[in-house]
């Protein structure tokens, strides 16, 4: 009986159990932005494209012009050959050659000039489409390649309740 009274003195007088609580809830920090291709980089990508493939169709047309105006100049310098003239269109026709001869060479020469400047706007038209496409290059490649993307919203269950973190 001692010892049970004992014991019991001894329990009254010990200090009460610890509480046991929850560790309080710490707040979420928001989520690490995913990395995102980033889309800034398709306008330059895409212009460059577009320019460098006429480049080549404005190339293609001046090659094709520079060949029908060397097949309109040998037109026109074996039509030269026909008959010799030394003082020009008056030439042709104060020798005594053809109206329609005279003509018809002018005509010739004339054409052959026309091919060759045509040729000229196509291959300058070519070398624009160059400069813009390199421009385009070194723009699109100037930009970061990945960007941060937008935080997600996230929401957790805790022990202690829902959690809801992110950007609103």
């Amino acid at each position: 009986m001692v010892l049970a009274a004992a014991m019991l003195g001894a329990a009254m007088s010990a200090a009460p159990p610890p509480e046991l609580r929850a560790s309080p809830i710490q707040p979420a920090s928001p989520p690490e932005p995913l990395n995102a291709p980033n889309p800034k980089r398709t306008t330059p990508r895409n212009v460059a494209m577009v320019a460098y493939i006429a480049a080549g169709t404005f190339l293609g047309l001046g090659i094709a012009w520079s060949v029908d105006a060397q097949n309109k100049g040998n037109t026109a310098q074996a039509l030269t050959t026909q008959y010799y003239r030394t003082g020009g269109d008056d030439e042709c026709k104060s020798s005594g050659a053809a109206d329609s001869y005279c003509s018809t060479v002018l005509g010739a020469w004339q054409s052959r000039d026309a091919a060759l400047n045509l040729r000229n706007g196509w291959f300058a038209a070519a070398g624009v489409s160059v400069a813009v496409g390199a421009v385009a290059t070194a723009w699109a490649l100037n930009l970061p390649t990945m960007i941060k993307g937008q935080p997600q919203t996230q929401v957790k269950i805790r022990p202690g309740g829902l959690v809801i973190s992110g950007t609103f």
